[in-house]
């Protein structure tokens, strides 16, 4: 194939050719090392709500995270929903904290077409206690605990809003499009609590289902250098970047390929992966006679959920305020304090599982997740 002239293009632009020589050309498209960049940036918030869901909950955490099936589809789940409802919300001018959290719902809700969690339960290695499998008994065909815990606490706070807060501390001039998230400065009483909350009930749960110290650290190990990485190569350059917002907020083409896939995503693993899981022969299933599907009632309350949760964007949804920019030092600091509190916490409760602590933070989850949904939901101060 004949190379155009490219001799006018600034050499700071060009980074692939076809024969992986210096040059602007790969598969029909312009590379440039911003875009590179950009998809590197945007690799390393994909990480950091990876980690900040499925690390800190133990899900992937121990010999699950050498296990190729993380990285393959648990990553991707995460990426994709992060940035699909970040640029929701920036494109529809709903970017204050209440606003996010609800965005963060509608990420979490996930759970029930996806994963079938929050109706049948954590799926087990066999069917012996599955789908009776809720943790904290059911209601109306949905398990109470997961339900609560994964829709309005976990996915919103740790799969939303850390990342978003964490990335806008890294690049304060996200602050002009992403408001409201200072809470790691800790100045009041209630985020004081929600950060000792966090702090307490992270580490006992990551500890506990990673299964023991040496997990507990072959699991920090890889995370953590992946974080340094990415902190310290690609952060230094998001001050120069002329359009911040880039780093949350898909383009058009994007949000298009984010559509697609999440459409695949849902259907296939709501007709088949789950459903083979659930039916095929142990090891590779959980042997059940047949597939698992929600009833009618199941089904209804799930789509109501959205609408609610998509009425109150568009009725009490709201932009942000003016940006907090004098805080950032303090919360960087506080973020880091917490980290490290956190791994420290791990290995205690990998070492040494204190059961009281583990149900304590267990039971409280959902408890947490009403609070919070009343409280960003129905503006309840």
């Amino acid at each position: 194939m004949r190379l155009k002239n490219w001799s006018n293009v600034p050499h700071s632009k060009v980074l692939f050719t076809e024969n992986n020589v210096t040059g602007p050309y790969l598969c029909g498209c312009i590379i440039t090392t911003e875009m590179v960049h950009l998809i590197r940036s945007r690799l390393f918030i994909g990480l950091i709500a990876f980690t900040c869901t499925e690390i800190f909950s133990g899900a992937s955490a121990g010999p699950r995270l050498y296990h190729p099936w993380p990285f393959l589809v648990t990553f991707w789940i995460y990426f994709a929903h992060l940035f699909f409802f970040a640029s929701l919300a920036y494109y529809t001018q709903r970017t204050s904290l209440r606003s996010l959290y609800l965005w963060g719902c509608l990420f979490g809700l996930y759970e029930s077409w996806v994963t079938k969690v929050i109706w049948f339960g954590y799926p087990g290695e066999t069917a012996l206690d599955y789908p009776e499998g809720c943790s904290m008994g059911g209601i109306y065909g949905f398990c109470i605990n997961e339900s609560l815990a994964m829709v309005f606490f976990w996915h919103p706070i740790f799969g939303f809003l850390f990342p978003i807060t964490i990335a806008s501390m890294f690049e304060p001039r996200l602050r002009n499009t992403f408001q409201e998230l200072s809470w790691f400065k800790a100045g009041t009483r209630i985020d004081r609590f929600i950060v000792f909350y966090i702090i307490f009930t992270v580490g006992a749960i990551m500890g506990w289902n990673s299964g023991s110290l040496i997990m507990v650290i072959a699991t920090w190990i890889p995370i953590l250098l992946g974080l340094w990485l990415g902190y310290w190569y690609l952060v230094p350059k998001w001050h120069l970047m002329e359009q911040p917002e880039k780093l949350l907020v898909l383009e058009k083409k994007g949000m298009v390929i984010a559509t697609v896939y999440l459409v695949i995503l849902y259907v296939s693993f709501y007709f088949f992966i789950i459903p083979y899981n659930q039916t095929a022969e142990p090891p590779d299933g959980m042997g059940l006679e047949k597939a698992l599907f929600p009833g009618t009632l199941q089904l209804a309350i799930t789509i109501l959920t959205y609408v609610l949760i998509i009425g109150l964007l568009y009725y009490r949804g709201e932009i942000a305020p003016e940006p907090d920019l004098d805080s950032v030092v303090t919360e960087e600091s506080n973020m880091l304090a917490m980290l490290q509190i956190i791994i420290i916490l791990s290995m205690i409760s990998g070492s040494l599982p204190v059961i009281p602590w583990v149900l304590v933070s267990f039971i409280l989850i959902p408890v947490a997740g009403v609070i919070l949904f009343l409280r960003h939901g129905f503006y309840w101060n």
